[in-house]
């Protein structure tokens, strides 16, 4: 289904809302669940319906990836679940993708089966294997705001027979590429914007949209996105400072720049929950955090979260942090900044990253900010907002 000037609002939700399929298998309060997100949680995910029986599955929203993949029958060291892997023969209208193609022959982690089939393995950034076939079936997404489908013909996607990822029983049914890679959902829809805005979980029982065509919001300033060979899936940006206050954090020019080593710049990532930093820079912020805030740390562990405050979320929005992007500054809610443990205790949602790899703003970081993706020209708009 090419978008061309038409568009359409698919519904998501927090993987832990009341209206998600993992909430009542866990625990019912926010206050426990919370403590529950980490590196590799998916934190949003989007209903699907795939193949001729319409087998309703959850994707989570990945900017940070370029394929659309989930488990299927059989899948070897796949999480347990109650709902069984997706079985591609009970689909009359599956195929299996043909190994002549482009993407199969000229891209990496494709490669020919017996010279008939196409074959995928993607590597995640927390070590998680998932292999599979590339089939090709009907998808139907549910319209966010009327009784309709979007109705994508000819979709391409892994089936993935393998998956070793460190995931527990509540994992999702697979993941949903936003990247800019020839296969992820964006490219496939031939849609050249998109945008999306986050609720945190206890509003609007973590229900959100995500907008594509001519619906996507383009609104607030614009930073440009960067080109990094071999990663042109990821959405770079150019972090150039960051403020807590009004005062900036004292860092050399350049810091946030991509390195020849391949660590270093600055990604939006849909699928880590929490946003990092170089060690530098974050540990440069804490001691201006704490000012703020004016309140003491919490010296036991709260993994996954490095920093949390014996604080409310009064106390919290004390707190003014604003990124400096080229060409924008963007100030977050405190709801992109903290997340509440419990009624007492306040956590940063940013994490160090050890000087390896990018920094990342994270799905948590996300929250209450409409960041619209303008894939034609090249630019990311973000604008704070409740959503």
């Amino acid at each position: 289904m090419a978008m061309n000037n038409t568009g359409f609002i698919l519904p998501v939700i927090h993987k832990y809302s009341p209206l998600s399929p993992y909430f009542n298998t866990i625990k019912d309060s926010y206050d426990d669940i919370i403590s529950l997100i980490s590196y590799d949680t998916g934190t949003y995910l989007m209903p699907i319906h795939i193949g001729s029986r319409l087998v309703k599955r959850y994707a989570s929203i990945d900017t940070g990836s370029d394929l659309v993949w989930i488990n299927c029958q059989p899948c070897n060291s796949c999480p347990e679940k109650e709902n069984p892997p997706f079985d591609e023969t009970t689909s009359l209208t599956y195929q299996r993708f043909p190994c002549l193609s482009l993407v199969c022959t000229k891209e990496e982690d494709f490669s020919c089966s017996d010279n008939r089939f196409c074959n995928f393995r993607r590597t995640y950034q927390d070590d998680t294997e998932v292999k599979g076939e590339l089939g090709i079936d009907i998808v139907l997404i549910p319209l966010a705001n009327e009784p309709k489908f979007a109705n994508l013909s000819f979709f391409a996607f892994g089936c993935a027979h393998y998956n070793n990822g460190s995931y527990n029983r509540q994992t999702e049914d697979g993941l949903l590429g936003l990247g800019r890679g020839t296969l992820s959902f964006i490219n496939q829809l031939k849609a050249e914007r998109f945008s999306h805005c986050f609720p945190p979980l206890y509003r609007n029982d973590g229900r959100g949209e995500m907008k594509f065509g001519s619906h996507a919001e383009l609104i607030g300033g614009r930073t440009p996105m960067l080109d990094v060979p071999g990663r042109q899936f990821n959405y770079f940006v150019k972090l150039q400072g960051i403020s807590v206050g009004d005062v900036r954090l004292d860092l050399p020019d350049g810091y946030f720049d991509l390195r020849l080593d391949g660590n270093g710049g600055f990604i939006i990532d849909s699928r880590t929950a929490l946003s990092t930093l170089s060690d530098y820079a974050y540990y440069s912020m804490l001691p201006m955090l704490d000012k703020a805030i004016g309140v003491e740390r919490v010296k036991q562990n709260m993994y996954p979260y490095r920093t949390c405050y014996w604080a409310t979320e009064r106390q919290t929005r004390r707190v003014k942090l604003t990124y400096h992007f080229a060409e924008v500054d963007v100030p977050f809610h405190s709801s992109g900044v903290f997340t509440n443990l419990n009624s007492y205790i306040m956590c940063l949602s940013i994490n160090p990253n050890g000087d390896s790899g990018p920094s990342v703003l994270g799905a948590l970081g996300q929250t209450d900010l409409n960041i619209g993706y303008d894939l034609s020209g090249k630019f990311i708009f973000m604008k704070p907002r409740l959503c």
